[in-house]
């Protein structure tokens, strides 16, 4: 139906009764999909996008994975078809009909399914009772996946007036056609290449079934006669051995099944890796622990039909493109390091951490806790420029134009030269001090300003050393991160939660430091005051000749303000500073100092 292009003149988004309309024709169209899977697929506040087409077909897209899962036909009021991606979705949505491997080239031309072809779904005997018009779905025999979705162009009782003769199912929607290019273009298995669909397993239950049938067809025919029976069964034999004779593949398709399998071991390694927190882990547990728990629905990997082979052969390629470091022992690779600076594991990072904060962990599958400001999340860029010195010496010469690079760019260029120069020790371990290194990154009076050789732990605390850091606080999806005029001299501020003291023994938690990562001093001072049923009030003190926000609350809350900062509003942890030194607390702005006897003014001075 779709082997023509689609021209989508209209799309707006559903209302909530529409939304609600399109879930009750769901639930009463696919029987197969159970109440957890009508709440997956239909969750609370969830959006849906209606596209208007040519041909008075209307598709609904789910605005969250931008994937086209239904379509009504005639304007909305024909039936309502899943697409390929629900099916895949949800694989028990609807019933699934087989047939054989060499009948997809005929579906992919546009062609209809016949009866002839037509093998029941697994673990039954024959294709139930069904009705004209009904949905059904169909995959090729070794593949468990449908490969298109069509309306029954006959019923089950019209089978068994005319057997199984004619046309099965009215093909509606097929992998590759121009519905499916519309959306992720997403495969469910290694199976699904470019230009056609082939088994990946054997389908023993097929085989049973086939039996099955065989004999009892056998059994009646052996009653009307044995002649007649004896012949149709060697024709029968023969079709069941055509239609069953294995697929061959051409060099370039199993190519491309490798490259599908490699693809998906690739996905499925980034997205746990950027969720290692402890290290060092060997590499049996990173993929029974982080890679398996994070597979798909519907998802498989398989290194054995890979170009890999097996998990050590993938580990020591990842350890080539210097995504991790690993050492090598008798039981293991073991995995000592991850490249946070590779661009691949910043990608990952960055959906991982989209995920985390738009909806359920996909590992534990419980929904994080909910911050007080939904999709805040803070991030510190940093950049360094360097010295003139070094500049002139060592970068300039290597082609370097930008004012500011990171340190990982940095370090990369310093080692070009290193390499350039032949620099490095027999050991490997030092680096040779040559004039233009002992000039850049030198002063008078360093320990190694007479020296011959460094190492390099040491030499790359020097190239840091000899830089100026700026740093940049990106807030929420904050993409301008190229705009180097929006960085600032020096490292993020802190903010500094400190202990105070007043007169009578009373004790207060100062926080100031919060106006350069956009925190409202007023809301936090309340949601403290509520939380712990406390006085509180913000203040402007002057540090520096400069004037900030400070904010007092009555009692010693310096770790739940701390968890505060850190989990409701997305302040990295290393920048809120906890000063357990008691200090003076400043004076309430209008009132006069603590004196004896004079109990109105301190009182005064206390928040309220």
């Amino acid at each position: 139906m779709f082997k023509k292009g689609i021209k989508i003149n209209l799309s707006n988004p559903l209302k909530g009764s529409a939304v609600r309309k399109l879930k009750a024709e769901v639930e009463a169209t696919m029987e197969g999909l159970t109440a957890d899977d009508i709440k997956e697929l239909f969750p609370s506040k969830c959006k849906w996008i209606a596209n208007k087409c040519t041909g008075k077909i209307l598709i609904y897209t789910e605005a969250k994975s931008n994937e086209p899962l239904f379509f009504h036909l005639h304007g909305g009021k024909g039936a309502l078809v899943p697409t390929v991606y629900l099916v895949w979705r949800f694989p028990k949505a609807i019933p699934i009909w087989r047939t054989p491997a060499n009948v997809w080239r005929n579906l992919k031309s546009g062609a209809d399914l016949m009866l002839a072809g037509v093998h029941p779904p697994r673990g039954e005997a024959d294709l139930g009772e069904f009705k004209e018009g009904v949905v059904r779905a169909v995959a090729i025999m070794g593949n468990p996946h449908a490969v298109g979705v069509g309306i029954t162009a006959c019923s089950s009782k019209d089978i068994q007036a005319k057997g199984m003769t004619g046309k099965g199912l009215l093909m509606m929607n097929i992998y590759a056609d121009h519905l499916y290019a519309i959306g992720s273009k997403t495969k469910p298995n290694e199976g699904f290449l470019k230009s056609k669909v082939v088994p990946i397993e054997e389908e023993m239950d097929q085989k049973e079934d086939a039996g099955e049938e065989k004999e009892a067809k056998e059994e009646e025919e052996g009653k009307e006669g044995k002649s007649e029976a004896k012949e149709e069964g060697e024709e029968e034999e023969k079709e069941e051995k055509e239609k069953k004779a294995p697929v061959k593949l051409t060099e370039e398709e199993i190519d491309e099944m490798k490259a599908n399998m490699d693809e998906a071991i690739v996905d499925l390694f980034f997205r746990a890796i950027v969720l290692v927190e402890t290290l060092p882990i060997s590499a049996a547990d990173l993929y029974s622990e982080h890679m398996l728990p994070r597979l798909r629905k519907g998802e498989r990997v398989d290194f054995k039909k890979s170009s890999y082979k097996k998990l050590a052969n993938f580990i020591k390629q990842m350890e080539r493109d210097e995504v991790i470091a690993v050492k090598q022992r008798k039981d293991g690779a073991i995995i000592q390091g991850i490249n946070r600076g590779h661009e691949t594991i910043e990608e990952y990072e960055t959906r991982a951490a989209h995920d985390k904060l738009k909806g359920k962990d996909k590992k534990t599958g419980k929904k994080p806790r909910r911050k007080r400001q939904p999709g805040r999340e803070l991030e510190v860029k940093m950049l360094y420029q360097p010295g003139q010195r070094l500049l002139e010496q060592i970068f300039r010469p290597l082609g370097l134009k930008e004012k500011l690079l990171s340190l990982s760019d940095a370090r990369k260029l310093l080692w070009q030269y290193v390499r350039a120069n032949d620099l490095e020790t027999q050991d490997r371990k030092s680096i040779k001090i040559d004039p233009k290194i002992r000039l850049a990154l030198f002063k008078k009076g360093d320990k190694y300003a007479n020296a011959n050789t460094i190492t390099k732990k040491d030499l790359a605390m020097k190239l840091t050393q000899a830089m100026n850091i700026y740093h940049l606080i990106l807030f929420d999806d904050d993409d301008e991160r190229t705009d180097l005029s929006r960085f600032s001299r020096g490292d993020a501020p802190p903010v500094v939660i400190s202990q105070g003291a007043r007169q009578g023994n009373k004790v207060v938690t100062m926080v100031e430091g919060i106006e350069a990562w956009e925190i409202d001093g007023k809301e936090l001072a309340t949601m403290i005051r509520k939380k712990h049923a406390c006085s509180t009030t913000t203040q402007t003190i002057v540090r520096k000749k400069r004037e900030i926000k400070m904010i007092v609350a009555q009692g010693n809350l310096m770790s739940e303000i701390q968890g505060y900062l850190t989990q409701n509003y997305g302040v990295p942890g290393k920048y809120v500073a906890v000063n357990t030194k008691p200090t003076k607390a400043p004076k309430k702005s209008g009132g006069g100092g603590p004196r004896r006897g004079n109990r109105a003014k301190i009182a005064a001075a206390m928040p309220t």
